[in-house]
């Protein structure tokens, strides 16, 4: 919707490719446009080459958390927004206007026409305070109704608002929606957020609650020369063997699967970046977010 209606409102021109440029060949499809602002995921952004497209300017990137390798490939040659926001909630809440080769790709800027609050994820009456990681719920205009003919899920992340909202907007009522995705403020105390992934990813290992996106977050930031990081928790098949932490991790992508074995092996050199990474995770996070087993990837396997 946003794609649509903002250059409308700003006098630009909409581009539609046809489908088969859509997924074949969007580079020369954008070039042939004269796009210059554009907005997609990571995931399809990764597939370009910045320097083929000769008329970008700005791209925004969201649908999907922004890594050092996306700040990496596009922020010499474009203006590069990060932004964040459901579609329960007109799409765009929160936005970093301006990516900078210091930036932190976790950070996605501050509220815009809605306002953002850290709850504790198992409890709404409970606010969360600056640094500390909770769910992210949403509170403003831009809040939809709800589901269409779906009323259990509905009730389940269209919430009331809790007591403490209620007497800070004296009296009033009405609704926040709960995203599920967890997030901090900035420890900086400049009001930005940090997106720290989903909350259906927090696992419990040996009594510990452990984010899996948290996780990830300073895996990426320990090793910028990995293309995807992936944290999960592992049960090895040998009777009797404790669950794992695990982190897989891809240092190279060219956009295409090959149809070889999913765990592959690393340079010496890339190993060593893996080993010096652990060794400064143990240094930032408790021992058992620290992940016990790390395997280099070929491949991402990728849902259609």
């Amino acid at each position: 919707m946003a794609e649509i209606l903002y250059p409308l409102v700003h006098g630009g021109c909409v581009c539609i490719p046809c489908e088969t440029d859509s997924h074949n060949n969007l580079e020369k499809a954008m070039n042939d446009f004269k796009v210059n602002w554009a907005t997609m995921t990571p995931s399809v952004a990764r597939a370009l080459v910045p320097s083929r497209l000769t008329t970008l300017r700005i791209l925004a990137i969201g649908g999907e958390a922004m890594t050092q390798v996306d700040v990496d490939m596009w922020v010499d040659q474009v203006h590069l927004i990060n932004a964040y926001g459901p579609a329960e909630c007109s799409v765009d809440t929160a936005v970093q206007p301006s990516i900078s080769t210091e930036s932190d790709p976790s950070n996605i800027g501050r509220s815009v026409a809605a306002v953002c609050w850290i709850v504790d994820p198992e409890d709404l009456a409970l606010l969360r305070p600056i640094g500390a990681v909770g769910e992210l719920v949403v509170e403003g205009p831009s809040v939809a109704l709800g589901y269409l003919g779906d009323a259990e899920k509905t009730a389940r992340s269209f919430v009331e608002y809790p007591d403490w909202l209620c007497r800070l907007r004296r009296g009033k009522r009405g609704r926040l929606y709960r995203t599920g995705d967890l997030a901090q403020y900035c420890p900086k105390g400049d009001g930005s957020l940090r997106y720290m992934g989903r909350k259906d990813n927090q696992v419990k290992l040996r009594g510990q609650r452990i984010e899996l996106g948290e996780v990830e977050q300073h895996l990426r930031q320990c090793l910028p020369a990995a293309r995807e990081v992936i944290a999960e928790i592992v049960r090895p098949t040998d009777v009797g063997a404790e669950p794992l932490l695990a982190a897989f991790i891809l240092f190279s992508y060219d956009g295409m699967a090959s149809a070889g074995d999913l765990i592959t092996h690393v340079e010496p050199s890339l190993w060593a970046q893996v080993e010096s990474a652990e060794a400064v995770l143990r240094s930032r996070v408790p021992s058992y977010m620290v992940p016990a087993l790390f395997l280099p990837l070929d491949q991402v396997p990728v849902t259609s």
